[in-house]
């Protein structure tokens, strides 16, 4: 048994462990009056030891194997930890309310905090609304303004290049007319030295009219200029005089050409008659292009003949528009292109002016369509009186009443439509606009029924009087074909559809009208033929 000593136990408390259940009571109390222990003398010798044992546990100098020497009786163990039992319920309680304590002041600082983010959103939002409204009437302000400014600009602006383009026009006329001038009389004193050339060849070498009339080519229809090429060319190489040139062509030219030329003042300048008959065929860039853009393919021709056809058309519409560069021919195509896209008006104004340069007809066009878009206004025609509402006005009262006159009996008062002469076939009852079944003298064709009824009964076409049966032919000797003709006596155009009459291309003038239908304009070729029906023959 190991004896127990104070001064080691409290030098090496964990050596000196097994000789504490040998101390004394004597020897405890001086070892806890060294650690600073309150005892007492009549406290038992276990409870001392217990004391000192938790206190060297406590400051970490023991570790959990000093407990096999701490005993306890069993009542004050049990009183013991009855009271570190209440003791720790005491303090769990105290955790428990310092916690609800905490989520209460904790939530009410949430619910201040949150209060105080909504009031600050809430201010934010509203000084937002209000600023972006600000600033939206001022952007708005800003932009009306600034429209404004715009087009009082833009009117200015088309004011002054429009009185721009009038001056330069004014000065490129006058410069044109003292070029052409100058021109004039070049080609005046050229054309007189030629002409004393030729009469001093003519003195010289009678010419032979009759016998070199037989080498002039025979005039066509179908393509003037390559006609006149020829035509230069043969007179070139076989040196004929210029003088005779006009009279060796006038006695090959016929149908158009020849009319043409039957209608001019000077017949004897061969210049004059070339000029005037290119200008009847419309031999110019606008006209080169017409044909190359309506050229279609005869059923007798293969696609390599069209194709040949179309590239030489091409080619006479660039050649006389000048084109030598790549950026001359994207030009010309360009604005071929964008005159294509415009409304008719504005393309009409551009072609009136004769413009060349893309650039510069899309800035006339700009100016065009911003001078009629600010300077047309809403007019009302005081002239116009609207169409009676009564049914009792005939068509031969308000024919009456414009003075028209019948081009078969010529009196007045009446047209060929209801001509009363027995001998004017084309005489027929006028039809009530209003209603169908009854005509102007107040009788019905027939019994008037309900529409519902109308269908049982043969449909009334009221187109009859208006159709004939004619035929139309190339020329007055040529092959007549049917057809079926309808008369409408307010167009200024006859329109014959281009199956009705094969081989009318032969016939096509080169010439194009503008046709306009219910939905658009549409741009149709112009052809001579010969019609024959009930109402005229030409």
């Amino acid at each position: 048994m190991a004896q127990f000593n104070v001064q080691k136990f409290a030098a090496d408390p964990s050596a000196e462990l097994a000789s504490i259940p040998n101390a004394k009571k004597l020897e405890l109390l001086e070892l806890a009056s060294h650690l600073s222990i309150a005892t007492r003398s009549s406290m038992r010798k276990n409870e001392i030891r217990n004391l000192i044992l938790e206190h060297y546990m406590r400051v970490g100098e023991l570790g959990s194997e000093a407990r096999q020497y701490i005993t306890r009786e069993p009542a004050v163990l049990a009183h013991e930890q009855q009271l570190e039992y209440e003791r720790i319920s005491l303090e769990h309680e105290k955790l428990a309310v310092q916690k609800l304590e905490s989520e209460r002041q904790f939530a009410w600082l949430e619910k201040q905090a949150e209060e105080k983010r909504l009031e600050s959103e809430r201010l934010a939002e509203a000084q937002r609304v209000e600023s972006e409204r600000s600033a939206e009437a001022q952007r708005l302000e800003s932009e009306r303004h600034m429209s404004k400014l715009k087009l009082e600009f833009e009117i200015e602006k088309a004011k002054l290049q429009l009185a721009l383009e009038r001056e330069k026009e004014k000065m490129d006329y006058e410069s044109s007319l003292a070029l052409k001038f100058e021109q004039e009389k070049a080609k005046l004193s050229r054309e007189n030295k030629e002409h004393e050339i030729s009469l001093l060849e003519a003195q010289e070498k009678p010419f032979d009219l009759a016998k070199n009339i037989k080498l002039v080519p025979t005039f066509t229809d179908y393509d003037p200029e390559d006609y006149f090429k020829t035509f230069e060319e043969t007179a070139l190489h076989l040196d004929w005089p210029r003088d005779q040139w006009v009279w060796l062509l006038r006695l090959k030219l016929t149908g158009k050409a020849a009319k043409v030329c039957r209608h001019l003042e000077n017949t004897t300048n061969y210049q004059n008659v070339k000029q005037a008959i290119l200008d009847a065929f419309s031999i110019s860039v606008e006209g080169y292009r017409q044909t190359f853009r309506n050229k279609t393919k005869f059923t007798t021709q293969t696609y390599v003949e069209f194709a040949s056809e179309k590239l030489r058309e091409f080619r006479k519409w660039v050649k006389s528009a000048a084109v030598n560069t790549f950026a001359e021919l994207e030009n010309l195509v360009v604005l071929e292109e964008f005159k294509r896209k415009l409304p008719l008006n504005i393309m009409m104004y551009l072609e009136d002016r004769e413009e060349k340069i893309l650039l510069k007809a899309a800035s006339l066009a700009d100016t065009y369509s911003l001078i009629h878009k600010f300077g047309n206004s809403k007019r009302t025609d005081q002239n116009v009186k609207p169409f009676p509402a009564k049914n009792s006005e005939t068509l031969t009262d308000m024919a009456k009443a414009s003075n028209v006159r019948c081009s078969y009996c010529k009196k007045d008062g009446h047209t060929i439509k209801n001509c009363p002469d027995p001998k004017c076939k084309t005489s027929l009852p006028i039809r009530n606009p209003f209603n169908p079944f009854l005509n102007f003298k107040g009788k019905t064709d027939g019994q008037i029924k309900p529409v519902s009824h109308i269908h049982s009964e043969k449909p009334v076409n009221l187109f009859d009087d208006f159709t004939f049966d004619g035929t139309v032919a190339l020329n007055s000797d040529g092959d007549k074909y049917k057809v079926r003709i309808l008369r409408d006596t307010g167009a200024s155009q006859s329109l014959l559809l281009r199956n009705a009459l094969p081989n009318i291309e032969a016939n096509v003038t080169n010439e194009h009208v503008l046709v306009k239908d219910l939905s658009q304009i549409s741009k149709v070729p112009l052809a001579n033929v010969h019609l024959d029906c009930p109402i005229k023959r030409y």
